[in-house]
């Protein structure tokens, strides 16, 4: 039983984004997940990444080791959704199974 889909962090992520997001500035049935950069875009700084992944964390009770990613992709909303699904690690120490 996998713990967390890319899916569900997508869907999560993309929420958590709207509510911070000036209205209208995102739709998730326009958004390219391998392109779309949530840092670059505006939608949210440095350290609103920062809280992101926290917040992140808490609603899935998991954490992830974000040093092995390639920075390049941090901010992609399809890598880092992937990333999380496939290394995420619940608080029992469960690891996901992709």
């Amino acid at each position: 039983m996998s713990l967390i889909s890319a899916e569900d962090v997508r869907i999560y992520i993309l929420n958590y984004l709207s509510e911070r997001a000036p209205k209208g500035d995102l739709d998730g049935r326009q958004i390219d997940d391998d392109a779309f950069d949530f840092l670059r875009g505006g939608i949210i700084d440095s350290m609103g990444v920062l809280e992101m992944i926290a917040a992140m964390e808490e609603h899935f009770g998991i954490t992830v080791d974000f040093e092995q990613m390639d920075t390049e992709e941090f901010a992609i909303l399809g890598c880092f959704s992937r990333y999380v699904a496939k290394f995420a690690v619940a608080a029992d120490g469960r690891r996901n199974e992709t």
